[in-house]
């Protein structure tokens, strides 16, 4: 039989008016342990400053979770979850900063025109803003179906977006891509940078790495027409939804395309 033996010291004591430290814990193994079968292991109400401080300087004040460098050697933070669509590890409606961000696509949150019904595929252009609402106090375009006129081309529908209740306490819900066709007012999901699925015109032939604009039907794309002028290649000049990663002989009604309004 083996025997572990663990030492913990736990110094805890009142500190005098004016001190910063409630509870001094020094220990060999395990700084705080937490078992319990209740509700919150840890709960924190109230905080002069930092709600979480993880490190050594105290130069930047009053954050919910504060981690400076060098804190960690690796990454200050990492959130997961298990949903399967990744909605959401970190769900704000507030401004981030960062010095540099990796990311392998970009979305946007918008609102459907009154031009009519949008699903996932679709090529779409902004036409006008939606103002804030209690739940979404954010400025958000409204946006329809492009077409071959259609001069603000933003991006691609994802999905459809709802206010969704989940595992928060509180009742509280967040904004989460659910299946089925958007309506005039709803929230949908728009792929304005990295890899989507997108509608393709009927019949429209497509190459793999050919630039795709919208097409003659209201929120397919076609392949972008050029020509050989004199040795050079010339574009016609319409929006650019993005560049075809899949090939079509005209039968697919979607293919995968990296999207990129640039």
């Amino acid at each position: 039989m083996r025997t572990t033996l663990t030492f913990l010291m736990l110094v805890a004591y009142a500190m005098p008016a004016g001190a910063q430290v409630g509870l001094d814990i020094i220990s060999s193994d395990f700084g705080v342990r937490i078992t319990t079968t209740g509700s919150d292991a840890i709960r924190i109400r109230g905080s002069g400053d930092d709600g979480i401080q993880i490190g050594e300087d105290s130069a930047y004040p009053n954050y919910g979770v504060y981690i400076p460098s060098p804190g960690v050697p690796g990454y200050g933070l990492w959130p997961n979850t298990a949903e399967p669509g990744g909605e959401w590890a970190l769900f704000t409606v507030d401004n981030i900063e960062a010095g540099n961000v990796a990311l392998a696509g970009v979305s946007l949150i918008a609102r459907v025109g009154e031009a009519g019904a949008l699903e996932a595929g679709d090529v779409v252009a902004a036409t006008g803003i939606a103002e804030p609402d209690e739940r979404y106090p954010s400025r958000v375009a409204t946006v329809q179906r492009a077409g071959e006129d259609s001069p603000g081309v933003v991006g691609v529908v994802q999905s459809r977006m709802a206010w969704v209740t989940g595992p928060q306490k509180d009742g509280e819900s967040a904004l989460e891509s659910v299946p089925g066709t958007a309506g005039p007012g709803d929230y949908v999901r728009l792929a304005v940078l990295g890899v989507a699925s997108v509608r393709v015109q009927p019949g429209a032939t497509i190459r793999a790495g050919e630039r795709l604009t919208p097409g003659g039907f209201a929120g397919e794309a076609r392949p972008l027409r050029v020509r050989r002028i004199d040795g050079f290649t010339v574009a016609e000049a319409t929006p650019v939804v993005g560049t075809a990663l899949e090939s079509s002989d005209g039968s697919r009604a979607e293919i995968l395309a990296f999207v990129s309004t640039r």
